[in-house]
């Protein structure tokens, strides 16, 4: 019974392993990942050099962890059963707002970004990175 308890503790790290593994440590090291490299770009800071290991990390945790994160704490929130207290089923109509204004800026800040000059999004503003091609004629 006790091994069963831990599966969603190893599932959750197990996620944070592999975003480190194959998107965070290749974009410190080479500034690229895999997909990265068949689409020929790079991460770049705003003075065209090779960004900082922090400002790959903050970008990272602002683009999987708050972006990602909000997204799936509501998705799970509107998946809950209704197997519960009148008190509860509040407080999730109350999280569940809470939760949409964030995601609506996210959602908000992609359409800017896809008219904007400079199509960058918040996670590349505040961490000061943004992305080059790396193609050449």
């Amino acid at each position: 019974m006790f091994l069963i308890d831990l599966i969603p503790a190893i599932s959750s790290y197990t996620s944070v392993i592999s975003l480190i593994l194959v998107i965070v440590i290749p974009q410190i090291i080479w500034q690229n990942t895999l997909g990265m490299r068949i689409v020929r770009t790079k991460i770049i800071d705003v003075y065209g050099n090779q960004p900082k290991w922090w400002q790959v990390i903050v970008r990272n945790s602002l683009a999987y962890g708050v972006t990602g994160g909000l997204i799936l704490s509501e998705l799970r929130l509107l998946s809950s059963n209704m197997a519960m207290t009148t008190t509860h089923f509040s407080w999730i109509h109350i999280l569940i707002i809470a939760l949409t204004i964030p995601i609506s800026l996210i959602i908000i800040d992609l359409l800017v970004e896809l008219f904007s000059k400079n199509h960058r999004l918040y996670f590349e503003v505040i961490s000061g990175t943004d992305i080059s091609s790396t193609y050449q004629k």
